[in-house]
């Protein structure tokens, strides 16, 4: 008898992000994280009930586009408004709180 893998998304999709609702969180995240039907987990979270502070993405950017040494800024997330912070670099970076967001946040 096989067992099916779940990933924390499909839990929290299943509990329809109760334990979620009302927070403000960050994500840790790449193109990767997606559900099981390939859905990103922004695309979840970013909805009335879950504020989304800052998005930190590894070296190649949340999408995974630029190549290898090619220098990626941190920036904004295009459909949320919110920051994305590059976690892999040693250049010094301006605090993400101190960044113009959009107002969904």
């Amino acid at each position: 008898m096989s067992k099916t893998v779940r990933s924390g998304i499909d839990i929290l999709i299943e509990r329809d992000f109760d334990v979620l609702r009302g927070a403000r969180v960050a994500l840790l995240v790449n193109q990767a994280a997606v559900d099981r039907n390939y859905v990103h987990i922004i695309e979840h979270v970013a909805f009335p009930l879950t504020k989304i502070g800052a998005i930190f993405a590894p070296e190649h950017g949340l999408w995974g586009g630029p190549q290898d040494m090619e220098r990626v800024a941190s920036d904004i997330e295009p459909r949320t408004g919110v920051p994305v912070v590059k976690v892999s670099t040693t250049e010094p970076r301006r605090d993400f709180r101190q960044r113009k967001t959009s107002s969904k946040i």
